[in-house]
C-alpha cells in the first residue's frame, strides 16, 4: 500500500499550474478541492488549501487572464460594440 506524504516542498504552485492548465480551459469553475484531489491521484501528495488556491489562481490567469488585464481590455470592447451597432449607449463608470 502506498503512503500519502503531506505536501511536498517542490512540488510547487508553477508545476502544479502547468499540470492544470487542460482541465482549467475544459472547466472554468474547477475548484480547489478538485485541485487536491487531483495532485493527491496523479502525485500522490496532499497539498494545502493555500497552495492549491494559488496554483489554480496562476493557472486561471495563464488561461484566461488577469482582472486587470480584462478590465483594460474593455473600453475597446465597448467601442467595438458601438461601432457594429449604431445608436448603442454604453455608460461607463471605473471606480479608481
Amino acid at each position: 500500500m502506498n503512503e500519502i506524504s503531506i505536501d511536498h516542498r517542490n512540488l510547487g504552485k508553477s508545476m502544479i499550474a502547468t499540470h492544470l492548465l487542460g482541465m482549467v480551459r475544459q472547466d472554468p469553475a474547477y475548484n480547489i478541492k478538485y485541485v487536491q484531489q487531483n495532485v493527491k491521484d496523479n502525485f500522490g501528495f496532499d497539498i494545502s488549501y493555500h497552495k492549491a488556491w494559488h496554483a489554480l489562481k496562476a493557472a486561471q490567469e495563464e488561461v484566461y487572464g488577469t482582472w486587470e488585464s480584462s478590465v483594460q481590455k474593455l473600453p475597446k470592447f465597448m467601442a467595438a460594440l458601438q461601432k457594429s451597432n449604431p445608436g448603442t449607449v454604453v455608460e461607463w463608470l471605473h471606480l479608481h
